[in-house]
This record gives C-alpha cells, structure tokens and sequence, in this order.
C-alpha cells in the first residue's frame, strides 16, 4: 500500500468513525416527568419556611411589611401549616393620614407602630390537609372553618411537593397536575440545556386550553426541576411566569424565587425553607381538626354546606358549645388516658375479689366435708 492509498485510508475512517458511534437515544420526556413524581411522591417530614411578596402595578411598588413566617409538618399529600405574620392595625380616626404615614415608612410595620401610626397584632393562622378536606383555623377569628379546597384558601396549605414546580402554591393543586402527568397534557422534549451551569432536559407540557408548561430536569440527584416556567398567551394578559430553584441535596429545593408578569404588572415571591427534616413521620391526627390545637368550644363551620358542623369538645364535635365544654371538662379534670388506667385497675381489683371470694367459698365447702 502506497503512502497516496494510506492517506486516502485515513481520511476515510475519520470521516466514518463518529458514524459508527452510536449516539446516547435523547429519554422519554413523560419518563423524566415521572422520575421527579417518583423522587417526591413518598416524602413526609418538616421544616420551617419564610416568604415575601413584592408586587408592581401602574408604576407602584409595595412589598410584604414583614417575612411571614411558617412551620410545616406533611406526610405525601397531607400537611400542616402554622402561618405567623405581624401585621399594623390602623384604627380611627384618621385612618387615611395613618396610611399616607405608612407608605412614607415604606410600609416599615414596626417604625410605624413606634411613631404611633397603629398597633402591632400578631396573627397565628392553622391549616390542616388531610388529602381531601381543609380545615383551617385563626386564632383572632375564634373560630374553624371547613373549607372547599376547589375555591382556594385564604393561608398557604399547599402540597409541599409541587414546590418549584408549578406557577404558585395551591391548595388544590396535585402533584401530577403540577407535572402535567394528566391526559390534559402533550408532552415533548426541547433539547438538552444548561441551568446555572448545570445540564438539564427542557420538557414541555402543553395543555388543552393552550397554557404551556416548561420543566428543566437534571436527570442525575433525584431528578430535580431547577427552573420552571409557565406561559398563557390565551388569557389575552400574555402571563409569563418563571421559577428558579436551589437545592440542598434533597428532593425538595431549599429556596424558590417566582416572578410573574402579566398585564403590565409583576410579582415576585420568595419562598425560604430551613431546617428541612425527612426523617420525621407526623401522626395522621395531626392532619385533621386535632392538629388545630382548637380550646374547646370553639365552633366549627363547614362552608361546603353553609351550616355549623359542631363545636370541639376536645376529641371530636358536640352539638352545642355547652356539651362541648362539659366534654372537655370531663377530659381535663380525667383525661381518657387516667380513665383507662382508672378502669383498668378497677377490673382487675374486681377480679381479685372475685378470687378472694371464690377461694373463701372452697375452703368452707372442704371444711364443712371434713367435719361431716
């Protein structure tokens, strides 16, 4: 073979070589979807949670006076949120120069409150979630409501695992409907891209209605979404909405920053977790009336049916405040556990006397026989 034919010979293979590479098939876009479901769908656990909101509307900016503050206890779908805020209260007279004081304190709850503007009322707001009924609780309103989850909430209760992958935290919101693993979607794949230096497939979910859906998923450590984003032109407002995340070597990120636009106006919300603990398994009481921590009496109203449901007695509903504090009386001056123990030792005295008894009887039959 000549030195002309060797060349020719190499430029060949080098020409065919990266074809006879079998190149990596690009994944199944619903199966990286369901690799994130899969990754959150079993987790229960804890943790603490702060957010702000910012809003711009015609020119105006107003930010949360103060982070609300929140402890989460959830176990799948169920869960539990405290929500802690401080918040002013301006009385009259003179409410309208209060307000005009407040904004030029930038909205500062607490320098307001020192310059006499209002009154610092600190608002404790309980939510529960058992998977299919939300109950919620305030303690300034005094009372419960039984609510229908499908109209929304007034505090966040949401599912915690379709954090960083939806538009905002609802309460009705699932987690397959948040990963548009429903037969409203088509699912696609765009490409393989890169996220905060990072490689991700971008997925697309399109929904009937038009709305689209737009994941990046890192198909390595537990298939996390590091950036989401929503976008409905059909809704004539042209809402845009992006998610970014950042994750803590868990399933669920640490931090999530959401920023939407939508006619003219913007928002963002910034959601902070801490303290995030997965070990934890809440008892399912926690997520029901129980877990409200409600003082007894307090009336329960279901605002499905439009009727009080029942005051709280202290393990369920009476039919009246009364019987619900005669109840709860009962349970505190003998709470249920004492009353076992009471009964039990009751039983079991019963018992000896019975032998006692019994052994007295024998022994007078045999002495009686032995006398005879």
């Amino acid at each position: 073979m000549t030195s002309l034919h060797r060349t020719a010979l190499g430029v060949l293979l080098a020409v065919l070589a990266p074809a006879c590479v079998r190149a990596e098939p690009d994944p199944d876009p619903v199966a990286l979807l369901r690799g994130v479901r899969q990754a959150r769908e079993g987790v229960h656990g804890a943790f603490r949670m702060t957010s702000t909101l910012t809003q711009t509307r015609g020119g105006k900016t107003e930010s949360s006076p103060e982070p609300v503050q929140y402890e989460v206890r959830f176990d799948r779908d169920k869960r539990k949120f405290t929500q802690r805020q401080i918040t002013l209260m301006i009385n009259p007279p003179n409410q309208e120069e209060k307000s005009r004081r407040l904004a030029a304190l930038n909205n500062d709850v607490r320098a307001a409150a020192a310059a006499g503007v209002g009154e610092l009322v600190h608002i404790v707001q309980r939510s529960v979630h058992d998977g299919s009924q939300l109950v919620d609780y305030a303690d300034e309103a005094g009372q419960a409501a039984i609510r229908n989850d499908t109209k929304g909430a007034p505090y966040l209760c949401f599912d915690v695992r379709t954090l960083g992958v939806c538009r905002y935290p609802s309460v009705y919101g699932t987690l397959d409907q948040a990963l548009g693993l429903t037969p409203d979607y088509v699912v696609s794949l765009i490409g393989r891209e890169e996220v905060a230096g990072r490689p991700a497939w971008h997925v697309q979910a399109v929904h009937r209605s038009g709305s689209v859906r737009h994941y990046w998923v890192e198909p390595i450590d537990g298939f996390r979404v590091p950036k989401f984003a929503y976008l409905d032109p059909a809704d004539g407002s042209s809402t845009r909405c992006e998610v970014v995340s950042e994750y803590d070597g868990a399933a669920l990120p640490s931090r999530v920053v959401t920023r939407e636009t939508w006619g003219g106006a913007k928002s963002e919300a910034v959601y902070t977790i801490s303290g995030l603990d997965l070990g934890v398994e809440p008892d399912a009481a926690e997520f029901g009336l129980a877990g409200l921590d409600l003082p007894p009496g307090t009336r329960v109203t279901d605002e499905r049916i439009s009727r009080v449901a029942g005051y709280w007695n202290g393990s369920g509903l009476s039919e009246s405040s009364r019987e619900a504090l005669t109840l709860a009386a009962a349970d505190i001056a003998n709470p249920p556990a004492e009353r076992r123990r009471v009964w039990r030792n009751t039983v079991l005295a019963a018992a000896a006397v019975v032998i006692v008894v019994g052994a007295v009887v024998v022994y007078r039959r045999r002495a009686r026989g032995a006398v005879a």
